[in-house]
């Protein structure tokens, strides 16, 4: 999903946000990164009225994006560091994000063990960073498909309240 928003980014001539960082990976603060990265991204969506759904990945927690929206954000050196951070309090979202959405892949976590991992995911690429996924599997896409088809009810309906303010 990344490489597809840095496509929308570098492909995008107003955004010149590849050009505001130093790429030196000592330099490079990844949360604040990652959140400035979503932010243009918000924005330039909010200025065509289009909402922003952001979808977490597999067994990570969404708070760790409702946590980058927030007026007090729990600041971390890389976003990934947020994923299964114990969040006391929910993220208040701050004002002035109207079209903004989360849809969690939580139940991940009570469905993905040991002995069906292999069902969800065909590696473990970020198992160095404590993750608790990999790259998908046919059986991980029909998984996401069915949470947000969960959470689709009160996603559409907050989409459609929205649009009758």
């Amino acid at each position: 999903m990344l490489n597809r928003v840095a496509g929308i980014l570098s492909a995008n001539p107003t955004w010149n946000s590849l050009e505001k960082y130093d790429f030196k990976l000592q330099n490079l603060d990844g949360f604040q990164f990652t959140k400035n990265s979503i932010f243009e991204l918000e924005n330039y969506l909010q200025s065509k009225n289009v909402p922003l759904i952001l979808m977490g990945y597999p067994t990570v927690n969404i708070e760790s994006y409702q946590n980058l929206f927030s007026a007090n954000p729990v600041p971390f050196k890389n976003f990934r560091d947020s994923f299964y951070f114990d969040f006391a309090n929910k993220p208040v979202i701050k004002d002035g994000f109207k079209n903004l959405y989360f849809v969690s892949n939580e139940s991940f976590n009570s469905i993905v063990n040991s002995e069906n991992y292999s069902k969800y995911f065909i590696d473990r690429f970020c198992a160095y960073s404590n993750c608790k996924f990999g790259h998908f599997t046919p059986a991980t896409n029909d998984l996401i498909t069915k949470n947000i088809l969960d959470q689709e009810g009160e996603l559409i309906s907050n989409l459609i309240l929205k649009k009758k303010h």
